[in-house]
């Protein structure tokens, strides 16, 4: 029965949806984009964060055109994006 409920929800995943979870993401790159630009200028250790939030942000970009196309192309783009994320995350905590 759940997986009834889980093909219902994608059912409903309308195009209009889809483009506004897009823009939603794309607002987020950009914020973090700003943010990125003001650490760097403030000399902040932050633009660690800040860069690692830019790459999930495209790095999930990539993941849901990849989903969308099955386009190998996007997943192999992705996969390192995420890992180079993670590491910065790592290393933003550690240090």
């Amino acid at each position: 029965m759940p997986s009834d409920n889980r093909s219902h929800l994608l059912e409903e995943d309308t195009p209009e949806k889809l483009r506004d979870r897009s823009d939603a993401l794309d607002w987020v790159i950009l914020s973090a984009e700003i943010f990125l630009l003001l650490c760097l200028f403030k000399s902040s250790p932050a633009w660690r964060g800040a860069l690692a939030i830019l790459l999930v942000g495209a790095g999930g970009c990539l993941l849901a055109r990849y989903r969308r196309a099955k386009e190998k192309l996007y997943l192999w783009i992705s996969l390192p994006l995420l890992l180079i994320a993670a590491a910065l995350l790592i290393w933003f905590v550690l240090l």
